[in-house]
């Protein structure tokens, strides 16, 4: 989801999910995701459409907060949830889910 489709599903201001954005990113509980890390041949995307959608994912430190917040250890937040990061046994689903982006 993009900032703005998020906003509009929680009815909240874009700024404020922007800021929420950028202080999860500040503490290391989530990262963006670079162009360069969409696997080639998946994806008609640009550059510039990679760009205007500005991707993050949840890294292995806000994998485990959120699984701790869930009351779950890390592998059942992952299997129920469908927590995935960019850990090493979570490369194949992380590879899938950029390889089928579109844009609109």
């Amino acid at each position: 989801m993009t900032v703005e489709q998020l906003a509009r599903l929680l009815g909240a201001p874009v700024d404020r999910v922007k800021r929420l954005e950028h202080e999860l990113i500040q503490e290391g509980l989530l990262r963006r995701i670079e162009f360069g890390e969409v696997p080639r041949g998946g994806t008609a995307l640009t550059y510039e459409d990679f760009s205007m959608l500005g991707l993050v994912e949840i890294t292995s430190t806000g994998r485990r907060r959120l699984a701790g917040w869930l009351g779950l250890e890390l592998a059942a937040a992952s299997r129920y949830h469908g927590l995935a990061g960019n850990s090493r046994q979570d490369a194949g689903r992380r590879r899938r889910l950029l390889r089928t982006l579109r844009t609109r």
